[in-house]
């Protein structure tokens, strides 16, 4: 079964030949389901669609409770 968070994973690693750390795992399990990452492949159609869908997400630097509130309220 492939989550979420591998395919995020496999967006990092996508054409990269590098090793990064992967932060905050609490358990040995979610070690080893994060290395399976590497067995995600991509075709190049699946990278460039989900590419384009995260281009139109806008990130913003300041994530304090009040920047989020009003970008909330916005909508």
């Amino acid at each position: 079964m492939i989550i979420a968070g591998l395919i995020s994973l496999a967006l990092i690693f996508y054409g990269n030949d590098f090793i990064s750390p992967i932060l905050g795992a609490r358990k040995k399990e979610y070690i080893a389901e994060n290395q399976s990452a590497e067995d995600v492949i991509l075709t190049d159609g699946e990278f460039k669609n989900m590419q384009q869908e995260l281009d139109k997400i806008t990130i913003y630097d300041n994530r304090t409770d009040e920047d989020i509130a009003k970008e909330r309220s916005k909508s």
